[in-house]
């Protein structure tokens, strides 16, 4: 149940931002955290039993490009939520487009690098950084 929520919350943040205002100028962090959470969805063996935490959009220094961090947990046999792992992922839209989305690259870490709590990407996603 929780995770048929977490879907239908993506899939109203994103109704939302069709409302906002048009223009590669305005942000489009809404449309990068569905595609991202889409696609963590995609490798899931049943979607409705992800669960997402903490998910946030960040600027890296390129307007065309956003880094979706968050971790997410699945619903085991049982229904218990599993362990929460940590994501990142990359998404870029078509340039002076609003927000088409051309890639989304989930991003690898090296062993234990999100345990390391001054590493450069834990700061970057989760410590609020901002990269842009």
């Amino acid at each position: 149940m929780s995770g048929a929520l977490a879907v239908l919350g993506a899939a109203l943040v994103a109704a939302a931002a069709s409302l906002a205002p048009r223009g590669p100028e305005r942000d489009w962090g809404a449309e990068a955290r569905a595609a991202a959470q889409r696609r963590i969805l995609d490798r899931a063996p049943d979607k409705d039993d992800v669960e997402f935490a903490d998910v946030e959009v960040r600027r890296n220094g390129n307007d065309d490009e956003r880094w979706v961090c968050g971790s997410f947990a699945a619903r085991d046999e049982e229904g218990s939520l599993g362990p929460f792992r940590d994501f990142w992922v990359t998404v870029a839209r078509v340039p002076d487009t609003e927000a088409d989305i051309r890639d989304v690259r989930v991003n690898r870490f090296r062993r234990d690098d999100f345990l390391d709590r001054n590493s450069a990407h834990f700061r970057a996603c989760f410590a609020g950084d901002d990269m842009g």
